[in-house]
């Protein structure tokens, strides 16, 4: 449960660097003491000890978080201490687990680092007014526009100690102690006019104070615009699991284009390897014509022994065919003398 909220402006002197080194502070000089804590100077830092954590996350454009988480007490109840620095402003957030043994919360504790920062030279003015947990005192109610509310008190005699409501609401309200002030207790929210907070004489102080402090605390956190350590964090998983998906479609789509590409290559291949093959096909028929007509001109040597003979009779045959077959048009007349010269040439014929 956010039990505390407040919003500090800080000048152009002030540092992420700066907040890390009095929160360390703050932990090491208070009850809240870690052993062995040695902060390597980074921006994503996390230390952990029975009963302790410290987590220092830098969110980038989101701000840098610095959140202290214990259950170091009596009843156990687990608190945070969380700071988130942004854009020079501070958002200080103080969470308390709700138990069964503490339902209701009628004064919180402001942690101390919330106080030295409060008390530091880098927090800006509300308008005239120092954030402080003192209170202030002015002659009269004077206009002023701040973005904390401002509860007026009547003096001399104050029914609320105005020290101590100031050192209760320290960062959610400026207590002003007035002596024109109409009322015993005033309160002037921002952008709205001064009223009057009911209250009896029969209503005890222990009563009053709660309910004071319990409508400025609500006030406060309802202004709360800052996300959480949890929050961000989750944020932060969002982003990288969208990352994530938008990486694994590009790497998707990417692979795809390459399959696509390989596939369309192996088409072109395979078109090729069929023209190939085609090309292969016609040049064997080819040769396998010209082998036929290479045997017809490479016979070896025959020995003719008898003109009447039937091998003789087939080659002389064949070989006829072959001259006239390479004879131009014009020497076709010559075949009688072809046939003539080759029925009386030797019986021995080398082709």
């Amino acid at each position: 449960m956010l039990c505390y909220y407040s919003l500090l402006h800080t000048n152009d002197y002030f540092n992420k660097d700066i907040l890390i080194q009095m929160y360390l502070h703050w932990i090491e000089n208070s009850r809240n003491k870690m052993s062995n804590l040695h902060y390597n100077g980074k921006d994503d830092f996390y230390y952990a000890i029975p009963h302790k954590e410290l987590i220092i996350k830098d969110f980038k454009d989101k701000g840098l978080n610095i959140s202290f988480i214990t259950d170091d007490n009596e009843k156990h109840n687990r608190f945070t201490v969380e700071i988130l620095y942004l854009d020079h402003t501070l958002h200080l957030k103080f969470y308390k687990e709700i138990t069964d043994q503490s339902v209701y919360i009628d004064k919180i504790s402001i942690p101390g680092i919330f106080r030295d920062l409060f008390h530091s030279s880098y927090i800006l003015n509300d308008d005239i007014f120092k954030i402080d947990d003192h209170p202030h005192y002015i002659d009269h109610m004077i206009d002023t526009h701040t973005k904390l509310p401002i509860i007026v008190m009547k003096g001399p005699h104050y029914r609320i100690s105005p020290n101590e409501l100031a050192f209760r609401l320290a960062g959610n309200a400026h207590i002003v102690c007035c002596d024109d002030c109409e009322n015993n207790i005033m309160i002037k929210y921002p952008n709205q006019a001064l009223k009057p907070f009911k209250n009896s004489y029969k209503e005890s102080l222990g009563r009053l104070t709660y309910r004071l402090s319990d409508a400025i605390r609500n006030y406060c956190i309802n202004l709360n615009h800052s996300y959480s350590y949890q929050e961000l964090y989750e944020m932060e998983l969002q982003e990288k699991q969208k990352d994530f998906k938008q990486s694994t479609i590009e790497i998707k789509e990417y692979y795809e284009n390459e399959i696509n590409e390989k596939q369309m290559m192996l088409d072109m291949l395979q078109e090729e390897y069929i023209e190939k093959c085609q090309l292969l096909e016609e040049a064997n028929q080819l040769n396998s014509k010209l082998n036929k007509k290479s045997a017809l001109l490479n016979y070896e040597p025959l020995l003719i022994h008898d003109e009447d003979n039937e091998d003789y009779r087939t080659y002389m045959m064949n070989l006829l065919e072959i001259a006239l077959r390479n004879l131009d048009n014009n020497e076709i007349y010559r075949r009688k003398d072809i046939i003539e010269s080759i029925i009386h040439t030797n019986k021995q014929v080398k082709l």
